[in-house]
């Protein structure tokens, strides 16, 4: 019997979460760090060197690094995401990017659930990313009985999504896919 995707207990696109080498807001909060400890530098030891310029570009740099870039940390973070499919756990397997996988095909299930869109996330001092989270650093790695492992970064939307998960996790540990230390994990974190 196929792994039927309408009856699926827990539902989430899936994503590829990749790294880009274009500049942050994190890397422009240092550029202008650099920018004000070059011009002090400058006026102390050329006092003379076109003072006003000198000081403008501090003061531009002073005015953007202390008021702008702050204000842009109450946006959500940004990850470089991209949209792989769709991610269905159901009562007989999952199916993923439409991938049919059943329980009986499958060594192992292990999955993270802590990151929930618009969850606050800590950051340091210096750090102007977003304060909210996007939800995506959640994954879902499934081994197979073949050798693959399945990974893939995926959304949850809300605290009351990962409790969407409770039914799956009770079934995936009664199978044995999911591991004890993971189930109960899970269990004291929606208590």
């Amino acid at each position: 019997m196929p792994v039927n995707k309408n009856k699926a207990i827990f539902y989430s696109p899936i994503f590829k979460l990749t790294t880009s080498s274009k500049f942050g807001r994190q890397d422009w909060v240092y550029i202008l760090l650099m920018i004000v400890f070059a011009c002090a530098i400058i006026v102390h030891f050329r006092p003379d060197f076109y003072p006003k310029i000198v000081g403008g570009i501090c003061l531009l740099a002073f005015f953007i690094g202390v008021v702008i870039l702050p204000l842009s940390k109450f946006g959500r973070e940004k990850n470089m995401k991209t949209q792989e499919g769709e991610m269905f756990l159901c009562r007989e397997g999952v199916i993923i990017n439409r991938v049919e996988l059943k329980f009986h095909d499958i060594i192992s299930i292990d999955l993270s659930y802590s990151d929930y869109r618009g969850k606050v996330r800590y950051r340091g001092k210096l750090d102007v990313n977003g304060m909210y989270s996007e939800g995506v650093k959640n994954i879902i790695k499934i081994s197979t009985c073949d050798g693959q492992v399945h990974g893939y970064n995926y959304l949850l939307t809300s605290k009351n999504h990962m409790r969407r998960l409770y039914d799956f996790m009770e079934l995936g540990f009664q199978e044995g896919k999911i591991n004890k230390r993971l189930y109960s994990n899970y269990m004291d974190q929606i208590k």
